[in-house]
Protein backbone atom coordinates (compact mmCIF):
# COMPACT_ATOMS: atom_id res chain seq x y z
CA UNK A 1 0.00 0.00 0.00
CA UNK A 2 1.27 3.35 -1.13
CA UNK A 3 2.10 5.16 2.52
CA UNK A 4 0.96 8.86 2.51
CA UNK A 5 3.27 11.20 4.53
CA UNK A 6 1.03 13.97 4.75
CA UNK A 7 -2.49 14.98 5.97
CA UNK A 8 -3.98 18.16 4.44
CA UNK A 9 -7.90 20.02 4.48
CA UNK A 10 -9.53 18.87 1.26
CA UNK A 11 -12.93 20.36 0.38
CA UNK A 12 -15.12 19.34 -2.27
CA UNK A 13 -18.52 19.61 -3.65
CA UNK A 14 -19.70 17.46 -7.27
CA UNK A 15 -23.27 16.34 -8.43
CA UNK A 16 -23.93 12.56 -8.21
CA UNK A 17 -26.81 10.67 -8.89
CA UNK A 18 -28.97 9.29 -6.14
CA UNK A 19 -30.56 6.04 -5.22
CA UNK A 20 -33.24 6.69 -6.96
CA UNK A 21 -31.52 8.31 -9.86
CA UNK A 22 -32.59 12.03 -9.66
CA UNK A 23 -29.63 14.11 -9.11
CA UNK A 24 -28.85 16.53 -6.84
CA UNK A 25 -25.81 17.67 -5.15
CA UNK A 26 -23.59 15.71 -3.19
CA UNK A 27 -21.01 17.13 -0.58
CA UNK A 28 -17.78 15.30 0.66
CA UNK A 29 -16.43 17.03 3.82
CA UNK A 30 -13.10 15.49 3.75
CA UNK A 31 -11.14 16.15 6.89
CA UNK A 32 -8.30 13.96 6.51
CA UNK A 33 -7.58 11.74 3.96
CA UNK A 34 -5.73 8.08 5.18
CA UNK A 35 -2.25 8.06 5.84
CA UNK A 36 -1.96 4.45 5.91
CA UNK A 37 -3.53 1.28 5.09
CA UNK A 38 -2.30 -1.13 7.67
CA UNK A 39 -5.22 -3.15 8.62
CA UNK A 40 -4.25 -6.58 7.42
CA UNK A 41 -1.52 -6.29 9.94
CA UNK A 42 -3.28 -4.93 13.17
CA UNK A 43 -6.61 -7.33 12.93
CA UNK A 44 -6.79 -10.33 14.50
CA UNK A 45 -9.40 -12.17 12.53
CA UNK A 46 -11.39 -15.19 13.53
CA UNK A 47 -12.02 -17.51 10.95
CA UNK A 48 -15.62 -17.20 9.78
CA UNK A 49 -16.15 -18.92 6.43
CA UNK A 50 -19.06 -18.64 4.44
CA UNK A 51 -21.09 -15.45 5.11
CA UNK A 52 -23.93 -14.62 2.67
CA UNK A 53 -27.11 -12.61 2.32
CA UNK A 54 -29.96 -13.07 -0.97
CA UNK A 55 -32.35 -10.38 -1.27
CA UNK A 56 -35.95 -10.80 -3.12
CA UNK A 57 -35.49 -7.60 -5.81
CA UNK A 58 -39.06 -6.96 -6.01
CA UNK A 59 -39.80 -6.55 -2.21
CA UNK A 60 -36.45 -5.39 -1.17
CA UNK A 61 -37.02 -8.33 1.57
CA UNK A 62 -33.71 -10.24 2.89
CA UNK A 63 -34.36 -14.18 2.49
CA UNK A 64 -31.35 -15.97 3.31
CA UNK A 65 -28.47 -14.72 5.31
CA UNK A 66 -25.20 -15.49 7.45
CA UNK A 67 -22.77 -13.10 9.02
CA UNK A 68 -24.74 -9.99 7.31
CA UNK A 69 -22.94 -7.71 8.47
CA UNK A 70 -19.60 -8.52 9.11
CA UNK A 71 -16.96 -6.83 6.82
CA UNK A 72 -14.86 -9.34 4.32
CA UNK A 73 -12.29 -8.98 1.95
CA UNK A 74 -13.79 -8.26 -1.46
CA UNK A 75 -11.05 -9.06 -3.39
CA UNK A 76 -11.86 -8.48 -7.28
CA UNK A 77 -15.10 -8.15 -6.34
CA UNK A 78 -14.27 -4.46 -5.79
CA UNK A 79 -14.51 -3.96 -9.25
CA UNK A 80 -18.40 -3.79 -9.17
CA UNK A 81 -18.17 -0.51 -7.12
CA UNK A 82 -15.09 0.88 -9.45
CA UNK A 83 -17.00 0.74 -12.57
CA UNK A 84 -20.34 1.83 -11.29
CA UNK A 85 -18.55 4.68 -9.78
CA UNK A 86 -16.30 5.70 -12.99
CA UNK A 87 -19.37 5.31 -15.32
CA UNK A 88 -21.52 7.31 -13.32
CA UNK A 89 -19.00 10.18 -12.89
CA UNK A 90 -17.15 10.25 -16.40
CA UNK A 91 -20.26 8.89 -18.13
CA UNK A 92 -20.28 5.92 -20.94
CA UNK A 93 -18.98 7.17 -24.00
CA UNK A 94 -15.63 8.76 -22.02
CA UNK A 95 -12.36 7.51 -23.40
CA UNK A 96 -8.72 7.40 -22.82
CA UNK A 97 -6.49 9.08 -25.46
CA UNK A 98 -3.14 8.39 -26.35
CA UNK A 99 -0.78 11.69 -28.19
CA UNK A 100 2.04 12.15 -30.34
CA UNK A 101 3.37 16.04 -30.49
CA UNK A 102 6.04 17.62 -32.46
CA UNK A 103 8.73 20.41 -32.14
CA UNK A 104 10.66 21.99 -35.44
CA UNK A 105 10.34 21.98 -39.13
CA UNK A 106 9.88 18.28 -41.24
CA UNK A 107 12.64 18.69 -43.92
CA UNK A 108 13.16 16.09 -46.48
CA UNK A 109 11.91 13.57 -44.42
CA UNK A 110 13.56 14.51 -41.33
CA UNK A 111 12.10 16.32 -38.03
CA UNK A 112 14.22 18.74 -36.73
CA UNK A 113 13.30 19.05 -33.44
CA UNK A 114 11.80 16.32 -30.74
CA UNK A 115 9.14 13.90 -30.43
CA UNK A 116 6.89 13.67 -27.78
CA UNK A 117 4.31 10.56 -26.75
CA UNK A 118 1.75 12.09 -24.16
CA UNK A 119 -0.72 9.18 -22.52
CA UNK A 120 -3.56 9.99 -20.21
CA UNK A 121 -3.20 6.81 -18.45
CA UNK A 122 -5.19 4.54 -21.03
CA UNK A 123 -5.25 1.14 -19.70
CA UNK A 124 -6.16 -1.00 -22.91
CA UNK A 125 -3.37 0.22 -25.72
CA UNK A 126 -1.64 -2.35 -27.58
CA UNK A 127 1.31 -2.80 -30.28
CA UNK A 128 -1.18 -2.51 -32.52
CA UNK A 129 -2.29 0.81 -31.46
CA UNK A 130 1.25 1.99 -31.38
CA UNK A 131 1.65 1.65 -34.92
CA UNK A 132 -1.54 3.57 -35.52
CA UNK A 133 0.50 6.27 -34.36
CA UNK A 134 3.54 5.59 -35.84
CA UNK A 135 1.68 5.29 -39.37
CA UNK A 136 -0.21 8.87 -38.82
CA UNK A 137 4.27 10.31 -37.69
CA UNK A 138 5.15 9.12 -40.99
CA UNK A 139 1.87 9.95 -42.88
CA UNK A 140 3.49 13.55 -42.28
CA UNK A 141 6.15 12.86 -44.01
CA UNK A 142 8.67 11.81 -41.42
CA UNK A 143 11.54 9.34 -41.81
CA UNK A 144 13.50 10.29 -38.66
CA UNK A 145 13.32 12.27 -35.75
CA UNK A 146 16.67 14.47 -35.29
CA UNK A 147 16.41 15.41 -31.86
CA UNK A 148 14.96 13.65 -28.98
CA UNK A 149 12.36 10.88 -28.31
CA UNK A 150 10.63 12.23 -25.40
CA UNK A 151 7.43 10.27 -23.45
CA UNK A 152 5.14 13.03 -21.08
CA UNK A 153 3.94 10.75 -18.37
CA UNK A 154 2.50 13.29 -15.72
CA UNK A 155 -1.02 13.01 -16.34
CA UNK A 156 -0.78 10.42 -13.29
CA UNK A 157 1.00 9.53 -10.56
CA UNK A 158 3.26 6.10 -11.44
CA UNK A 159 3.47 2.92 -10.06
CA UNK A 160 5.74 -0.20 -9.75
CA UNK A 161 3.27 -2.58 -9.17
CA UNK A 162 -0.76 -1.81 -8.14
CA UNK A 163 -0.56 -3.85 -4.78
CA UNK A 164 1.73 -4.95 -2.33
CA UNK A 165 0.53 -8.00 -1.89
CA UNK A 166 1.59 -11.32 -3.65
CA UNK A 167 4.96 -12.47 -5.58
CA UNK A 168 6.06 -9.82 -7.67
CA UNK A 169 6.42 -11.47 -10.25
CA UNK A 170 2.52 -11.80 -11.15
CA UNK A 171 1.34 -10.75 -14.12
CA UNK A 172 -1.87 -9.10 -12.72
CA UNK A 173 0.00 -7.24 -10.04
CA UNK A 174 1.67 -4.63 -12.83
CA UNK A 175 2.95 -1.14 -12.66
CA UNK A 176 0.58 1.64 -13.89
CA UNK A 177 1.26 5.16 -14.91
CA UNK A 178 0.32 7.86 -17.53
CA UNK A 179 1.83 5.20 -20.02
CA UNK A 180 0.81 1.51 -20.41
CA UNK A 181 0.74 -1.22 -22.99
CA UNK A 182 -0.31 -4.51 -23.08
CA UNK A 183 -1.46 -4.12 -19.81
CA UNK A 184 1.80 -3.67 -18.76
CA UNK A 185 2.71 -7.08 -19.22
CA UNK A 186 5.81 -9.24 -21.26
CA UNK A 187 6.83 -12.07 -22.30
CA UNK A 188 9.85 -14.60 -21.64
CA UNK A 189 11.22 -17.33 -23.81
CA UNK A 190 12.76 -19.16 -20.68
CA UNK A 191 14.90 -21.39 -22.45
CA UNK A 192 16.95 -18.64 -23.82
CA UNK A 193 16.01 -16.29 -21.52
CA UNK A 194 14.91 -13.99 -23.88
CA UNK A 195 11.92 -11.14 -23.45
CA UNK A 196 9.26 -10.16 -25.97
CA UNK A 197 9.08 -7.98 -27.08
CA UNK A 198 12.88 -8.18 -27.53
CA UNK A 199 13.67 -5.01 -25.79
CA UNK A 200 17.07 -4.17 -24.37
CA UNK A 201 14.95 -2.77 -21.51
CA UNK A 202 14.97 -6.10 -20.06
CA UNK A 203 17.47 -7.96 -19.11
CA UNK A 204 17.39 -12.16 -18.24
CA UNK A 205 19.33 -14.30 -16.94
CA UNK A 206 19.16 -17.75 -14.56
CA UNK A 207 19.90 -18.18 -10.77
CA UNK A 208 19.84 -20.57 -8.13
CA UNK A 209 17.16 -19.83 -5.86
CA UNK A 210 15.32 -21.80 -3.28
CA UNK A 211 12.66 -23.86 -3.94
CA UNK A 212 9.15 -22.37 -3.22
CA UNK A 213 10.03 -19.00 -4.41
CA UNK A 214 8.84 -16.75 -7.05
CA UNK A 215 9.65 -18.30 -10.72
CA UNK A 216 11.33 -14.49 -11.18
CA UNK A 217 13.30 -11.83 -8.89
CA UNK A 218 13.14 -8.50 -9.90
CA UNK A 219 16.18 -6.00 -9.63
CA UNK A 220 17.18 -2.67 -11.03
CA UNK A 221 19.99 -2.36 -13.64
CA UNK A 222 22.40 -0.56 -13.66
CA UNK A 223 21.13 1.57 -16.41
CA UNK A 224 17.77 1.77 -14.96
CA UNK A 225 16.75 -1.15 -16.55
CA UNK A 226 14.48 -4.22 -15.62
CA UNK A 227 16.50 -7.41 -14.94
CA UNK A 228 14.81 -10.17 -13.84
CA UNK A 229 16.54 -13.33 -12.24
CA UNK A 230 14.98 -16.53 -13.29
CA UNK A 231 14.88 -19.07 -10.56
CA UNK A 232 16.69 -22.16 -12.17
CA UNK A 233 14.69 -24.99 -9.37
CA UNK A 234 11.66 -24.06 -10.61
CA UNK A 235 9.60 -26.04 -13.47
CA UNK A 236 8.42 -23.53 -15.58
CA UNK A 237 6.48 -23.18 -19.44
CA UNK A 238 8.44 -22.44 -22.48
CA UNK A 239 6.49 -19.02 -21.86
CA UNK A 240 6.05 -16.73 -19.10
CA UNK A 241 4.31 -13.71 -18.30
CA UNK A 242 6.28 -11.15 -16.09
CA UNK A 243 4.64 -7.51 -15.25
CA UNK A 244 6.69 -4.40 -16.16
CA UNK A 245 7.98 -2.36 -13.27
CA UNK A 246 8.07 1.02 -15.31
CA UNK A 247 4.87 1.22 -17.45
CA UNK A 248 5.69 5.09 -18.87
CA UNK A 249 9.35 3.66 -19.96
CA UNK A 250 8.09 0.47 -21.11
CA UNK A 251 5.53 2.04 -23.42
CA UNK A 252 7.68 4.44 -25.19
CA UNK A 253 10.32 1.91 -25.03
CA UNK A 254 8.37 -0.49 -27.14
CA UNK A 255 7.33 2.50 -29.07
CA UNK A 256 10.88 2.73 -30.40
CA UNK A 257 11.33 -0.91 -31.13
CA UNK A 258 8.60 -0.86 -33.38
CA UNK A 259 9.27 2.77 -34.90
CA UNK A 260 12.79 0.87 -36.24
CA UNK A 261 11.40 -2.10 -37.73
CA UNK A 262 8.57 0.10 -39.26
CA UNK A 263 11.47 2.78 -41.09
CA UNK A 264 10.97 5.61 -38.20
CA UNK A 265 14.33 6.23 -36.90
CA UNK A 266 14.33 7.60 -32.82
CA UNK A 267 16.35 8.27 -30.11
CA UNK A 268 16.43 6.13 -27.34
CA UNK A 269 13.29 7.60 -25.16
CA UNK A 270 13.81 10.17 -21.72
CA UNK A 271 11.18 12.09 -20.02
CA UNK A 272 9.88 15.37 -20.15
CA UNK A 273 6.84 17.70 -20.64
CA UNK A 274 5.31 18.57 -23.70
CA UNK A 275 6.12 22.01 -24.00
CA UNK A 276 3.33 24.61 -25.09
CA UNK A 277 4.64 25.50 -28.31
CA UNK A 278 4.32 21.81 -29.49
CA UNK A 279 1.80 20.61 -32.42
CA UNK A 280 0.20 17.19 -32.50
CA UNK A 281 0.98 15.08 -35.15
CA UNK A 282 -1.50 12.45 -34.20
CA UNK A 283 -3.77 10.48 -31.19
CA UNK A 284 -5.19 7.45 -30.50
CA UNK A 285 -8.79 7.42 -28.99
CA UNK A 286 -9.60 4.60 -26.75
CA UNK A 287 -12.39 2.29 -26.48
CA UNK A 288 -15.25 4.42 -24.84
CA UNK A 289 -15.46 3.48 -20.96
CA UNK A 290 -18.55 1.41 -21.12
CA UNK A 291 -16.40 -0.93 -23.38
CA UNK A 292 -13.65 -0.71 -20.99
CA UNK A 293 -16.08 -1.52 -18.26
CA UNK A 294 -17.12 -4.51 -19.49
CA UNK A 295 -13.71 -5.60 -20.54
CA UNK A 296 -12.30 -5.06 -16.90
CA UNK A 297 -15.40 -7.31 -15.29
CA UNK A 298 -15.35 -9.95 -17.73
CA UNK A 299 -11.70 -10.64 -17.49
CA UNK A 300 -11.21 -8.85 -13.91
CA UNK A 301 -8.43 -6.75 -15.10
CA UNK A 302 -6.88 -4.99 -12.67
CA UNK A 303 -5.24 -2.23 -14.51
CA UNK A 304 -8.35 -1.74 -16.24
CA UNK A 305 -10.03 -0.96 -12.30
CA UNK A 306 -7.43 1.55 -11.38
CA UNK A 307 -6.83 3.84 -14.43
CA UNK A 308 -10.72 3.87 -14.53
CA UNK A 309 -10.96 5.33 -10.64
CA UNK A 310 -7.74 7.27 -10.98
CA UNK A 311 -9.48 9.30 -14.14
CA UNK A 312 -12.83 9.91 -12.34
CA UNK A 313 -11.46 11.06 -9.35
CA UNK A 314 -8.91 13.29 -11.01
CA UNK A 315 -12.15 14.34 -12.86
CA UNK A 316 -14.04 15.17 -9.20
CA UNK A 317 -11.25 16.35 -7.41
CA UNK A 318 -9.62 18.58 -10.48
CA UNK A 319 -6.24 17.32 -9.72
CA UNK A 320 -4.43 13.82 -9.93
CA UNK A 321 -4.59 11.42 -6.96
CA UNK A 322 -2.36 8.31 -5.20
CA UNK A 323 -4.37 5.08 -5.31
CA UNK A 324 -4.75 5.27 -2.07
CA UNK A 325 -6.24 8.39 -2.10
CA UNK A 326 -8.66 8.18 -4.79
CA UNK A 327 -9.91 4.51 -3.28
CA UNK A 328 -10.62 7.05 -0.45
CA UNK A 329 -12.81 9.73 -2.46
CA UNK A 330 -14.41 6.91 -4.33
CA UNK A 331 -15.57 5.55 -0.84
CA UNK A 332 -16.61 8.68 0.44
CA UNK A 333 -18.60 9.26 -2.70
CA UNK A 334 -20.48 5.72 -2.55
CA UNK A 335 -21.41 6.70 1.48
CA UNK A 336 -22.45 10.24 0.12
CA UNK A 337 -24.34 9.08 -2.65
CA UNK A 338 -26.56 5.57 -1.20
CA UNK A 339 -27.21 7.45 2.16
CA UNK A 340 -29.58 4.55 3.38
CA UNK A 341 -27.00 1.83 2.85
CA UNK A 342 -24.91 1.45 6.36
CA UNK A 343 -21.78 1.83 5.28
CA UNK A 344 -19.75 0.76 8.73
CA UNK A 345 -17.11 -1.51 8.80
CA UNK A 346 -16.52 -1.06 4.63
CA UNK A 347 -13.17 0.10 3.47
CA UNK A 348 -11.40 0.87 0.06
CA UNK A 349 -8.03 1.24 -0.80
CA UNK A 350 -7.73 0.47 -4.22
CA UNK A 351 -9.85 0.00 -7.19
CA UNK A 352 -9.27 -3.32 -8.31
CA UNK A 353 -9.35 -5.44 -5.42
CA UNK A 354 -5.60 -6.47 -5.05
CA UNK A 355 -5.87 -6.14 -1.57
CA UNK A 356 -7.52 -8.26 1.76
CA UNK A 357 -8.00 -4.41 2.66
CA UNK A 358 -11.10 -3.75 0.64
CA UNK A 359 -14.15 -4.68 2.96
CA UNK A 360 -17.68 -4.73 2.82
CA UNK A 361 -20.53 -7.07 4.39
CA UNK A 362 -22.52 -9.08 2.08
CA UNK A 363 -25.57 -7.09 3.78
CA UNK A 364 -23.87 -3.57 2.31
CA UNK A 365 -23.35 -5.51 -1.41
CA UNK A 366 -27.05 -6.74 -1.71
CA UNK A 367 -28.41 -3.20 -0.67
CA UNK A 368 -26.18 -1.37 -3.23
CA UNK A 369 -26.98 -4.45 -6.05
CA UNK A 370 -30.96 -3.71 -4.66
CA UNK A 371 -30.27 0.21 -5.68
CA UNK A 372 -28.51 -0.72 -9.09
CA UNK A 373 -30.84 -3.26 -10.32
CA UNK A 374 -32.71 -0.67 -12.81
CA UNK A 375 -30.04 1.13 -13.78
CA UNK A 376 -28.26 2.16 -17.16
CA UNK A 377 -26.08 3.82 -19.37
CA UNK A 378 -26.50 4.59 -23.02
CA UNK A 379 -29.42 1.88 -22.81
CA UNK A 380 -27.26 -0.32 -21.51
CA UNK A 381 -27.92 -2.42 -17.82
CA UNK A 382 -25.33 -2.75 -15.02
CA UNK A 383 -26.49 -6.04 -14.84
CA UNK A 384 -25.70 -7.06 -18.29
CA UNK A 385 -21.85 -6.12 -17.73
CA UNK A 386 -21.66 -8.79 -15.66
CA UNK A 387 -20.07 -12.88 -16.30
CA UNK A 388 -23.09 -15.13 -16.49
CA UNK A 389 -22.56 -18.60 -15.57
CA UNK A 390 -21.76 -21.49 -17.96
CA UNK A 391 -21.29 -18.94 -20.59
CA UNK A 392 -18.61 -15.73 -19.46
CA UNK A 393 -15.87 -14.60 -17.56
CA UNK A 394 -15.56 -15.95 -14.25
CA UNK A 395 -18.67 -17.75 -14.49
CA UNK A 396 -18.16 -19.53 -17.47
CA UNK A 397 -16.64 -22.61 -15.59
CA UNK A 398 -19.68 -22.18 -12.62
CA UNK A 399 -23.36 -23.71 -12.52
CA UNK A 400 -22.76 -25.46 -16.33
CA UNK A 401 -26.11 -27.92 -15.55
CA UNK A 402 -28.91 -27.31 -18.12
CA UNK A 403 -31.39 -26.40 -15.02
CA UNK A 404 -29.03 -24.43 -13.99
CA UNK A 405 -28.23 -22.40 -17.47
CA UNK A 406 -27.82 -18.93 -17.67
CA UNK A 407 -29.79 -17.67 -13.98
CA UNK A 408 -26.27 -16.61 -12.29
CA UNK A 409 -25.01 -13.21 -13.10
CA UNK A 410 -21.94 -11.75 -11.01
CA UNK A 411 -18.38 -10.67 -10.52
CA UNK A 412 -16.14 -13.30 -8.97
CA UNK A 413 -13.29 -12.17 -6.78
CA UNK A 414 -10.14 -14.17 -5.30
CA UNK A 415 -7.00 -14.35 -3.36
CA UNK A 416 -4.86 -16.82 -2.01
CA UNK A 417 -7.85 -18.19 0.74
CA UNK A 418 -10.12 -15.64 -0.79
CA UNK A 419 -13.20 -16.96 -2.87
CA UNK A 420 -16.73 -14.35 -3.19
CA UNK A 421 -19.00 -13.63 -5.32
CA UNK A 422 -22.13 -11.27 -6.16
CA UNK A 423 -24.40 -10.25 -8.57
CA UNK A 424 -27.95 -11.47 -9.23
CA UNK A 425 -29.86 -14.48 -10.01
CA UNK A 426 -33.12 -15.80 -11.62
CA UNK A 427 -34.95 -18.89 -9.30
CA UNK A 428 -36.73 -21.29 -10.54
CA UNK A 429 -39.69 -19.14 -10.31
CA UNK A 430 -38.72 -16.30 -12.53
CA UNK A 431 -38.30 -14.22 -9.54
CA UNK A 432 -35.26 -12.30 -9.38
CA UNK A 433 -32.65 -11.58 -6.30
CA UNK A 434 -29.62 -9.87 -5.79
CA UNK A 435 -26.94 -11.98 -3.86
CA UNK A 436 -23.54 -11.74 -2.40
CA UNK A 437 -21.08 -14.89 -1.12
CA UNK A 438 -18.12 -14.38 1.03
CA UNK A 439 -15.65 -17.00 1.93
CA UNK A 440 -12.64 -16.66 3.39
CA UNK A 441 -9.99 -18.88 5.66
CA UNK A 442 -9.50 -15.66 7.67
CA UNK A 443 -6.67 -17.20 10.06
CA UNK A 444 -4.61 -18.68 6.77
CA UNK A 445 -4.84 -15.52 5.03
CA UNK A 446 -3.71 -13.38 7.73
CA UNK A 447 -0.42 -15.31 8.05
CA UNK A 448 0.16 -15.98 4.74
CA UNK A 449 -0.16 -11.69 4.42
CA UNK A 450 2.77 -12.18 7.20
CA UNK A 451 5.39 -14.39 5.72
CA UNK A 452 7.96 -13.91 2.83
CA UNK A 453 7.87 -15.28 -0.61
CA UNK A 454 9.93 -18.54 0.42
CA UNK A 455 8.03 -19.39 4.08
CA UNK A 456 4.85 -18.97 2.42
CA UNK A 457 5.17 -21.21 -0.01
CA UNK A 458 3.08 -24.19 1.98
CA UNK A 459 0.41 -21.89 2.56
CA UNK A 460 0.38 -20.94 -1.30
CA UNK A 461 0.19 -24.29 -2.42
CA UNK A 462 -2.64 -25.25 0.21
CA UNK A 463 -4.70 -23.07 -1.18
CA UNK A 464 -5.94 -24.48 -4.49
CA UNK A 465 -6.95 -27.50 -2.43
CA UNK A 466 -9.26 -24.69 0.06
CA UNK A 467 -10.43 -22.52 -3.10
CA UNK A 468 -11.92 -25.98 -4.99
CA UNK A 469 -13.36 -26.79 -1.63
CA UNK A 470 -14.85 -23.10 -0.93
CA UNK A 471 -16.26 -23.23 -4.69
CA UNK A 472 -18.08 -26.20 -4.43
CA UNK A 473 -19.82 -25.16 -1.33
CA UNK A 474 -20.52 -22.09 -3.42
CA UNK A 475 -21.90 -23.78 -6.02
CA UNK A 476 -24.14 -25.56 -3.92
CA UNK A 477 -25.59 -22.80 -1.58
CA UNK A 478 -26.31 -20.98 -5.29
CA UNK A 479 -27.78 -24.39 -6.16
CA UNK A 480 -30.14 -24.54 -3.46
CA UNK A 481 -31.35 -21.16 -3.62
CA UNK A 482 -32.38 -21.54 -7.75
CA UNK A 483 -34.34 -24.42 -6.80
CA UNK A 484 -36.12 -23.39 -3.50
CA UNK A 485 -36.76 -19.40 -4.96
Amino acid sequence: MIKLTFVFMIYLSFFSKTILGAVRPVSLNLEKLPTKSNNSDKSKFKNLGMSYTLMDLQTGMIVDSKLPSEPRSLASVSKLLTFYFALDVLGPKDHFKTEVYKEGRIVNGVLQGNLYLKGYGAPYFTANHILSLIHQIKGHGIKKVQGEFFYDDLEQFSYPRISEIGLEDQADNPSLGALNVEFNRFKVWTKLNVALPPLNYFVVKSERAPRGGPRFKFDIGKKGNEVWKKNSTVRMRSLEDLPSKNSNLFTSSFFHYLAEIHGLKLNQPKGKKVPANAKLLGYHEGLPLIRLASLGLEYSNNLIAEMAMLKAVKKLTGEKRSLEESAFFMHEWFKKSFPKINWGGSLFTNASGLTVDNKMGPKNMVDLLFMLKDKKFNQRSFWSLLSINGHSGGLSRRLRRPEFAFRVYGKTGSLYYVNNLAGYLLGKSGKKYAFALFNSHDKKRQLLSRLDDVKGRVLRRGSGYWKRKSLRKMDKKLEEWLKKF
